[in-house]
């Protein structure tokens, strides 16, 4: 075994800790979660509401209960309400 092959540590060392792309107001925000994070969970870790907005993830919608993946981008849009 050479040594590059001893010191090779994998991306995601820490398995029981993922990266998602949150994209929100024209930003895009990295941030570091446990596993079986639902997206509620990660809209209540940024202080919004999931009354007043719709996530998408590869452009479809995904309901706020749905648990995240490694590497997942999800695109939070605000909705607007009018009378």
């Amino acid at each position: 075994m050479s040594f590059a092959e001893l010191v090779y540590l994998p991306k995601n060392l820490n398995s029981d800790k993922m990266e998602v792309t949150v994209i929100y107001e024209k930003r895009e925000h990295k941030k570091e979660i446990p596993e079986n994070t639902s997206v509620k969970e990660v809209l209540d870790l940024m202080d919004i509401s999931s009354e007043t907005v719709v996530v998408k993830r590869n452009n479809e919608i995904i309901i706020d209960e749905e648990n995240l993946d490694d590497e997942d981008v999800i695109e939070v849009i605000r909705v607007i309400y009018g009378g």
